[in-house]
């Protein structure tokens, strides 16, 4: 098993490509959830658009847009329990 601790040295290339991808993709993800809570928040459907935004905070729990998000879908969730 110690074979899989490391990355031969004519295999790095292809590995660095490979963790760029996962990363590329990841984002691409985040950012398909993202617009999907968008479609959500529009319709007021609050609660789904703030799982959608927390589960994707859960994958990047840095990224800015989401952050941005749930406090507005978490703001508007409040405006329209409080009309």
């Amino acid at each position: 098993m110690s074979a899989f601790k490391s990355v031969s040295p004519k295999d790095q290339k292809r590995f660095n490509l490979a963790k760029e991808k996962v990363v590329e993709s990841q984002n691409l993800y985040i950012q398909a959830k993202l617009d999907e809570a968008q479609k959500y928040n529009g319709e007021k459907k609050y609660d789904m658009a703030i799982q959608i935004v927390q589960n994707a905070l859960n994958l990047d729990p840095s990224n800015e847009r989401a952050k941005e998000l749930l406090a507005q879908y978490k703001a508007s969730r409040r405006k329209a329990a409080s009309e």
